[in-house]
C-alpha cells in the first residue's frame, strides 16, 4: 500500500472560492496520480525483475477518493507467481529425461537454479514447472516465484514509484485547480 502526500487544504481554500470545489479538485487529484503510481509501480518493477509491468498493474488493487473522503490507497494481492512465468530454461518439456536442472531469472541478469524442478505438462496440454515432493512418482507440487506484493513492496520501488505519484499530485492538483477556476 501506498501513502501519497495531499498539499496544505488551507492553501487549495485560499484558492477556490468554496469549500466543495476544494474537496472535490483535490479528489480527482489524488484519483489521478493513484493510477499513475500504480501504472509507475508496474515500471519500476519491470526495471528490476523479468517479469511485465503490465501484469504488476493487474493485481494492484485501487480505492479511490472521494468528496466525502479524500484518502486513496493501492493495494497488491495475490497469490505467488508460478515459476514458468519468470523465463524457465527449457520452456518446454524436454522428450527425454533432462539431468541439469532447470533455470529461472527472477531478477533481470541473474539466473537462479531449481534443483529437482522439472518442465511438464498439465491436462490442458500448457508447460508447467514441477517439483517431486517424494521419491517416488507422485505427488507434485508447482513451483513458485515471489508474489507480486512482495515485489512492489521492496524499499527501492517503493520509494521510487511513491516519488512519481507525488509529483503526478502536484501537477495534477494544479490543473484541477485551474478547471475549476476557469468554469466559473
Amino acid at each position: 500500500m501506498i501513502t501519497i502526500d495531499v498539499p496544505n487544504m488551507r492553501d487549495i481554500l485560499r484558492r477556490l472560492p468554496d469549500e466543495k470545489d476544494a474537496r472535490k479538485a483535490s479528489s480527482r487529484a489524488i484519483n489521478r496520480s493513484l493510477v499513475a503510481g500504480r501504472k509507475a509501480a508496474g515500471e519500476e518493477v519491470a526495471k528490476d525483475y523479468k517479469i511485465s509491468g503490465g501484469k504488476i498493474n493487474k493485481l494492484g488493487k485501487l480505492e479511490k477518493s472521494n468528496v466525502g473522503n479524500l484518502k486513496a490507497s493501492i493495494k497488491w494481492s495475490g497469490p505467488a507467481i508460478p515459476l514458468e512465468e519468470w523465463g524457465t530454461n527449457p520452456k518446454n518439456p524436454p522428450k527425454r529425461r533432462r539431468k541439469k536442472p532447470i533455470l529461472g531469472t527472477v531478477f533481470r541478469g541473474t539466473k537462479t537454479t531449481y534443483r529437482g524442478a522439472f518442465i511438464g505438462r498439465n491436462r490442458g496440454g500448457q508447460s508447467r514447472a514441477y517439483v517431486r515432493s517424494t521419491k517416488n512418482r507422485f505427488p507434485i507440487k508447482r513451483v513458485y516465484g515471489p508474489s507480486a506484493a512482495s515485489l512492489v513492496g521492496a524499499r527501492l520501488v517503493q520509494e521510487r514509484f511513491t516519488r512519481r505519484a507525488n509529483e503526478m499530485l502536484e501537477k495534477r492538483l494544479e490543473h484541477e485547480i485551474n478547471y475549476i477556476l476557469s468554469q466559473r
